[in-house]
């Protein structure tokens, strides 16, 4: 599979059952995806983060290379705004101090980043999967592949949200968002609907 910064529900959705989980690092970097960006559900409806880049988005390295910008304080404004969405959420006093070190560690790498978060993230969620990084170039033909998952599915089933009174169910958010809300009945509405 792709890195992906807070990767959607969907994807979790979609390695749920997976004993092992290979990141696919040799492949260029692509704008406009999920590898440095993600979709929360905040007050004012979805409001998508994005992590600067060296050499900004139109850069061209293979993932595995692409180094994270501090030129800006983007830590502090993802941190505040995941704060701002999910404070009041069920689950986020619960979580946020598992959260929170990733906002205050300076990576040099996109991919450390994403890995570490997933890794979090399959922790919480109780999925025993086992992350590895490619040897060489995926294809999604692999025959030692079981999947290839880039875009993956996503059966909408609305789960409380706490702006949903104002904007209804957001779909194809980040897997921080079913955590803050659903907590330890997370890992049951992966299996639902897959």
């Amino acid at each position: 599979m792709d890195t992906n910064y807070l990767a959607p529900v969907a994807l979790f959705a979609e390695v749920e059952s997976f004993s092992t989980v290979i990141f696919n690092t040799e492949q260029k970097f692509r704008k406009s995806t999920w590898q440095n960006r993600c979709k929360i559900a905040g007050a004012n409806g979805p409001i998508l983060l994005t992590v600067p880049l060296e050499g900004g988005r139109g850069t061209r390295k293979m993932i595995k290379d692409v180094r994270i910008s501090y030129e800006q304080r983007w830590q502090q404004v993802h941190w505040n705004s995941i704060c701002s969405a999910y404070r009041k959420s069920s689950y986020f006093e619960y979580y946020e101090d598992q959260f929170r070190p990733f906002y205050e560690k300076q990576y040099l790498f996109l991919m450390d980043l994403n890995v570490d978060l997933l890794t979090m993230c399959f922790r919480i969620l109780s999925m025993g999967c086992e992350i590895k990084p490619s040897d060489g170039p995926l294809q999604a033909d692999d025959e030692n592949s079981t999947a290839f998952i880039s875009k993956p599915k996503f059966n909408v089933v609305p789960y409380y949200q706490v702006f949903q009174e104002r904007h209804g169910f957001i779909a194809e958010v980040s897997i921080i968002d079913l955590i803050f809300n659903m907590g330890p009945e997370s890992k049951a509405y992966l299996q639902k609907i897959k």
